[in-house]
């Protein structure tokens, strides 16, 4: 018997950290942004070790949950400084904590790309430091509009697995390939990359690794947004998949169905109250 969306119970996903648990106040303190001119300014190394005992003082409040978010996702000093610096100098420019930045700050900061990345920071580490700040975004500022970025340019499985854990990631898809396999699918090529990276966008999207979590509501939104035709055909295979697991009631519409037929119909020149007749 298949199971009803509005009386399922999420599984759900605990954040590593909890936000609460910190001082979120967006606004920089006078001592704040005074420490944040002077590591901007003087060009501190990456080691908080350079910077004088008063700067790091004075940016404790900010310094304390990147360095817990950074430990808790198993980065090393090596990713952790150079973050640290960076972050500084965003900002320093904004008049900002990073409690307050915007989805399109955060993208702004991250960069569409590597080339964009490295050009607003003057950073050559990129394929490094990029794939944190979409760790730290995702935590800290609530960030999950990773349509923004093109989909050669962000590793959506990556990031989720390191959010959500590899081994948890890994057991959701291969449920995912045990029903397309049966159907025919050989789980080779572009075909399964694409189901991983839709897998990958609804979780993040979810904010939960869980199939079990996953609604139509999400699917219909996803693929609504959806950047190319071989993802939004991997939305309807996720969906039909799903109905097979027993975990939702219905699959996406195939084909053109997936869109209204008001959308789909053109009445350029035609009369309004035609078409709303002809559509009742």
């Amino acid at each position: 018997m298949m199971h009803h969306e509005d009386n399922r119970q999420r599984i759900g996903w605990q954040t590593p950290l909890n936000p609460d648990a910190y001082d979120r106040s967006p606004v920089l303190t006078e001592e704040e942004k005074k420490a944040l001119c002077c590591i901007v300014s003087h060009h501190m190394g990456h080691h908080t070790s350079r910077w004088p005992r008063e700067t790091q003082e004075q940016m404790q409040r900010l310094l304390c949950p990147l360095h817990d978010m950074l430990t808790v996702g198993r980065y090393t000093d090596s990713t952790y400084y150079p973050l640290l610096r960076l972050l500084a100098r965003e900002m320093y420019l904004r008049g900002t904590s990073y409690w307050a930045w915007t989805l399109p700050q955060w993208v702004e900061t991250i960069g569409l790309d590597l080339q964009a990345f490295e050009q607003r920071h003057q950073n050559r580490r990129g394929d490094q430091l990029r794939q944190p700040l979409f760790y730290l975004a995702y935590i800290l500022g609530g960030f999950s509009d990773f349509y923004a970025f093109p989909i050669t340019r962000i590793y959506a499985y990556r990031t989720a697995s390191r959010l959500f854990g590899v081994e948890v990631m890994h057991t959701s898809f291969e449920r995912l390939l045990a029903v397309v396999t049966t159907w025919g699918y050989t789980g080779h090529g572009c075909g399964r990359d694409y189901l991983r990276y839709a897998l990958a966008r609804a979780a993040l999207a979810n904010r939960s690794p869980h199939l079990e979590d996953l609604t139509l509501e999400l699917l219909v939104t996803l693929r609504e947004q959806a950047d190319s035709e071989e993802l939004s055909t991997a939305f309807g295979l996720l969906s039909r998949v799903l109905v097979n697991l027993d975990i939702l009631d219905a699959h996406l519409p195939i084909g053109s169905q997936a869109r209204p037929v008001t959308e789909r119909l053109n009445t350029q020149g035609v009369a309004a109250e035609w078409v709303a007749w002809c559509c009742s």
